[in-house]
């Protein structure tokens, strides 16, 4: 009876109707035609050129495995890439099914893909109308967004694909392989997410609920200047933490390796951003749509910098380890490090009203929410 029940759950699961990790090409169709959002690394023309990264709600409705988005230029992703198109869209797993495969955001089968090329508005009506009806089906919230926002459709169109789906490292995807990959079956899209140690503060505390969705969030998005795609802004999913349950301290801890495309970035420019979204948290149990203002999207603008003051070490390791046991047993191999993020400008969306700018002064100013000790 009970093997009965699990296949009849394992037949429900978005897992089920994963392909085989060899065929990478159909990995990253599945990995698209599931998500329901994404992180957008753009260009930034109000941070000096610094990658920068934006959670967006994206669908797949021709099923072709073509990106699509519903965007306004007020948007200050839609403002870079009117100076310059290229960018990443890049998703992980960890937002659909990896929690409850007990597998890290960082484990390798929890699939990560990045799809870099030119963001485009779609001009074409016909396709405009099939792309609208499939973004509104997947996202019911976006036939509500003002009208005077000037919203419009706009695709990816995707000239490198990198993919990490299994051990032994990255892939790059050939395009037409891409293409020719069997689209994935017609399945219920999960948002994987977890409920909050602690409530999110009220709206008006801007620096208390960014430094609340750092404590609570597992993984993010790390947007770096590419060194492999020419300066185009990459994507890269990422576990961190920023202290232990009992004691926030705001600073964005990692645990990497300079194999990693993203370090290898970072070696030739540090700047970076980390970008956050509350839908990796609760947003799903509150019936927010990823880019519902309410639902909280945060990006951290900094330099990484490894860790090598020996306490700070010593406690990195003990957070990231008690947040992400399987780093305990990474291999040793891989020369995997400590780094942390040095915070230089916060951008936050956590209500109507538009984005807020946040002093990194009085981000870390925050002591205490709940039963945190904010330090």
């Amino acid at each position: 009876m009970v093997s009965v029940v699990l296949s009849i759950l394992l037949s429900l699961h978005p897992a089920a109707g994963k392909p085989p990790h060899e065929d990478s090409a159909a990995v990253a169709r599945w990995q698209l035609a599931q998500a329901n959002w994404g992180v957008l690394a753009t260009t930034s023309v109000h941070l000096n050129g610094t990658a920068f990264g934006n959670p967006i709600s994206v669908a797949d409705p021709l099923g072709d495995g073509t990106p699509y988005f519903y965007v306004s230029g007020m948007d200050v992703s839609m403002q870079d890439v009117a100076k310059d198109p290229r960018c990443t869209l890049t998703l992980s797993e960890a937002s659909i099914d990896c929690q409850s495969l007990q597998l890290d955001p960082e484990d390798p089968r929890c699939v990560r893909l990045s799809l870099s090329g030119a963001l485009a508005k779609v001009t074409d009506e016909a396709e405009t109308s099939k792309a609208k009806e499939g973004l509104f089906k997947r996202h019911p919230v976006m036939k509500s967004w003002p009208g005077d926002h000037g919203f419009y459709v706009a695709k990816l169109e995707i000239q490198h694909i990198w993919l990490i789906g299994y051990f032994g490292g990255a892939a790059d995807v050939p395009i037409a392989d891409y293409t020719a990959a069997k689209a994935s079956a017609e399945l219920v899209p999960v948002n994987a997410s977890h409920v909050p140690t602690k409530g999110k503060p009220f709206f008006q505390r801007k620096a208390a609920t960014a430094r609340w969705l750092v404590h609570e969030s597992t993984w993010g998005s790390i947007a770096t200047t590419s060194v492999h795609l020419n300066g185009t802004a990459f994507g890269n999913p990422i576990s961190l933490t920023d202290g232990t349950a009992e004691k926030s301290t705001g600073i964005p801890y990692f645990f990497v390796s300079d194999l990693d495309a993203s370090m290898q970035d970072l070696k030739q420019n540090p700047q970076c951003t980390l970008t956050l979204s509350e839908a990796s948290v609760d947003c799903v149990q509150k019936k927010l749509d990823p880019e519902d203002p309410r639902c909280v999207r945060l990006s951290l603008t900094g330099k990484m910098v490894d860790v090598t003051d020996t306490e700070e070490k010593k406690f990195a390791k003990e957070a990231l380890f008690a947040k992400h046991p399987v780093m305990a047993s990474w291999p040793e191999s891989h020369d995997f490090k400590f780094t942390k993020l040095n915070i230089e400008h916060i951008w936050l969306i956590n209500f109507f009203g538009g984005a807020s700018n946040i002093s990194p002064k009085d981000y870390f100013a925050v002591k205490s929410e709940s039963s945190i000790a904010f330090v």
